[in-house]
């Protein structure tokens, strides 16, 4: 778990680009990343007084590359039409609220490893895989952004690390979840995880 907890932050926001490669999605995942070294270099946003305005600024990056919708729909599977369009867009909110939680500290952490850009591979005309490896101290860590083109925009949907999706491993605890309890209890449950009083 510890493995794919860093796989992922690294990944994801951490990494300079090594390869000169082309390709719309692959493009879009180099933009954003390129985005959050500048702010995490920025000489401005350094040191204690800096973090909040530093999450803050993350956070924008953020949702420029993924589709948080999206993720959470492919996250829920068939449970999302479990839950109300308000509890569907609660719902999206906090699962952003815990991700955020989860990784933001370890961003901020960042070491300066480096990634190489494999290349893209088109699923279908709407959906592209990413390909990367970490360059890190230890031992190389693959990893596959998946994107989706919605809207006329490329955005991230899913992350692969060590052939472990991030959707699959929340879809898992998700659906377990929801075998005995409903919709409103884990809107609940997440508020709680959040920090987020109950109704």
């Amino acid at each position: 778990m510890k493995k794919y907890l860093m796989g992922i932050i690294l990944a994801i926001l951490f990494a300079a680009p090594l390869a000169a490669l082309t390709g719309e999605p692959l493009d879009t995942v180099k933009k954003n990343v390129d985005k959050v070294l500048a702010v995490l270099r920025n000489p401005a946003l350094q040191g204690e007084s800096a973090v909040a305005a530093k999450k803050d600024a993350l956070r924008i990056i953020s949702n420029e590359m993924f589709h948080w919708p999206q993720l959470s729909k492919r996250v829920l599977a068939k449970n999302w039409d479990t839950l109300n369009p308000d509890q569907q867009q609660e719902f999206i909110e906090l699962f952003k609220d815990i991700l955020e939680q989860a990784y933001i500290d370890r961003i901020l952490a960042y070491k300066d490893e480096k990634i190489e850009y494999a290349g893209n591979r088109m699923l279908s005309d709407k959906q592209a895989e990413v390909e990367t490896h970490i360059l890190s101290s230890s031992a190389p860590i693959d990893l596959t952004y998946r994107l989706a083109l919605i809207d006329g925009k490329w955005a991230v949907y899913d992350i692969i690390v060590e052939g472990v999706s991030l959707t699959q491993n929340y879809r898992n605890q998700f659906r377990d979840f929801l075998q005995t309890k409903t919709a409103a209890q884990l809107i609940d449950h997440l508020r709680e995880k959040v920090g987020q009083p109950k109704d």
